[in-house]
């Protein structure tokens, strides 16, 4: 008898589970009850669905035009961003961009405010924004472990604010968030990744594939493809956060600015054609004033304006800029210590053709900064310009221009290189066959070039791009001259804008 038991009770404890998710429908003037709404055809009420979704559940938004927003009330069970939908509450259009959600601000927040454990997913929705008199959020994600994907994100009126200026942020996140594939138009910043006023939510969001169009709101402090900043000292750690792989043009202030947030990695981006500015703005990469352990490589800058700086690293501290492209700016990498605690900042293996000086550094040494590997062109004819208290020292640099050309401070250099690099043409900066930057610089370890090929270990080309294993062969020795260990010292005075 007891074995009998035995038998009957194993295959109990076996039985599969039977999930419950459920394909749910809504739409702008649905009205059935959330147990019948399970076609298009008898939808219930966005607000129906708001209070009654749980983990492993799909709300299709069928095709319409949705007014007053969407606010996740409910939320799912995922452990991690990467986890799957089954984990999560997918709220989804049914057919990619026909359900139109519109408002006057933050059109799709989550009101679980700093909650870890979101775990809502926002998908092909055309998000609209109207004409505005305030500054707007099309998107406000306060919790955790939500993803906005695949959405047309777009600011379809003006901003004709009553005083002052506004601006239109596309999507504002505090928690951690993976924000992917999405298209940004007509909006003044991009994607703004924030701290969240001293919760502990972990910030290591992901923001990638995203493709980006900013316009002019009239806000001189505007416009930002990507801005990042802390709200308390407890949330500046931002380890594991990535921005990468996303295109962005018309940006104003900065492409890239990261304030007060450390360990972020910013890489295999495009940023293009951003609007003219002056010395203060156009700023392609910001490392970050009083930021550490910035990474930023293999990006790509390109149409910087004049007088705009391409890569501005006053006040970072510890950060890692490699293999990106530069081209444009009025100062190439601009140092100025004076301004904040920056200090021991790497650039190696960038390619930086700029307007006036390829590298300039103002006010005082910035202490344990190397510069190496790199090709600096400046259009001035002055590659490196210090003033006259700056103090700046170089390994294995290409400079286009003699380096005896600086201001009247001092450039000390190792084993640089002046000689032209030979790019395969005027608006392709890969190296030719029998460019003298080929294996001509110094060891740095692991790196890879802007093209996701890994640099040669023993003497990897100077620049972004290294050459493929297709390319023709060079032989180390370049035609051109080598220096020794040198000073140099100009006595030229210039004022730094």
């Amino acid at each position: 008898m007891n074995k009998t038991w035995l038998f009957l009770f194993v295959p109990i404890l076996l039985w599969p589970i039977v999930s419950d998710a459920a394909t749910k429908y809504v739409s702008p003037s649905g009205v059935e009850v959330w147990a019948n709404c399970t076609t298009s055809a008898s939808p219930c009420a966005v607000s129906t669905a708001r209070t009654n979704a749980a983990t492993g559940d799909t709300i299709l938004f069928v095709d319409g035009t949705y007014t007053g927003g969407l606010d996740p009330n409910t939320n799912g069970s995922c452990a991690k961003l990467s986890d799957a939908d089954s984990t999560k509450i997918l709220w989804k259009a049914e057919h990619q961009y026909l359900a139109i959600l519109t408002g006057n601000n933050a059109v799709i927040t989550t009101s679980n405010v700093f909650s870890d454990n979101d775990c809502n997913i926002i998908d092909g929705f055309t998000i609209q924004i109207p004409d505005q008199a305030t500054s707007t959020e099309a998107i406000h994600v306060s919790g955790s472990k939500n993803e906005i994907r695949n959405n047309l994100i777009t600011y379809t009126g003006t901003l004709v604010p009553t005083t002052g200026f506004a601006h239109a942020d596309a999507v504002v996140i505090y928690g951690l968030t993976w924000v992917h594939h999405n298209t940004i138009t007509h909006a003044t910043n991009g994607v703004y990744i924030l701290g969240n006023g001293g919760a502990t939510l972990p910030h290591a969001s992901i923001v990638e594939y995203n493709t980006i169009s900013l316009f002019d709101s009239g806000d001189p402090e505007d416009r930002d493809c990507f801005h990042g900043a802390k709200n308390s000292s407890v949330d500046a750690d931002y380890t594991g956060a990535e921005i990468r792989y996303n295109t962005c043009s018309g940006w104003y202030d900065d492409a890239v600015d990261l304030l007060s947030i450390n360990n972020v990695k910013v890489h295999h981006n495009t940023f293009t054609n951003p609007i003219p500015s002056d010395g203060g703005h156009g700023v392609c990469l910001k490392p970050g004033y009083a930021s550490v352990g910035t990474i930023m490589y293999a990006n790509i800058c390109t149409g910087i304006a004049p007088l705009a700086y391409a890569i501005d690293a006053q006040g970072a501290t510890f950060a890692q800029i490699y293999g990106n492209v530069i081209i444009g700016g009025q100062y190439g990498i601009f140092l100025n210590p004076s301004t904040g605690t920056g200090s021991n900042n790497t650039f190696t293996n960038n390619t930086i053709i700029a307007d006036t000086w390829a590298v300039y550094l103002a006010n005082a040494t910035s202490t344990g900064t190397v510069i190496r590997n790199n090709i600096l062109s400046g259009g001035s004819g002055v590659d490196i310009f210090t003033t006259a208290t700056g103090v700046v020292t170089g390994q294995y640099n290409m400079m286009l221009h003699s380096k005896t050309s600086v201001g009247d401070g001092t450039y000390t250099g190792a084993n640089d290189l002046v000689a032209d690099p030979l790019f395969v043409s005027a608006s392709d900066y890969r190296l030719q066959s029998t460019s003298p930057a080929r294996r001509a610089g110094i060891p740095i370890g692991a790196c890879i070039d802007v093209r996701g090929r890994a640099c040669y270990p023993d003497h990897p080309d100077i620049g972004a791009y290294q050459a493929s294993s297709g390319d023709p062969a060079t032989t180390r020795t370049a035609a051109a001259t080598r220096s020794a260990a040198t000073t140099r010292t100009a006595a030229t005075t210039r004022t730094p804008r």
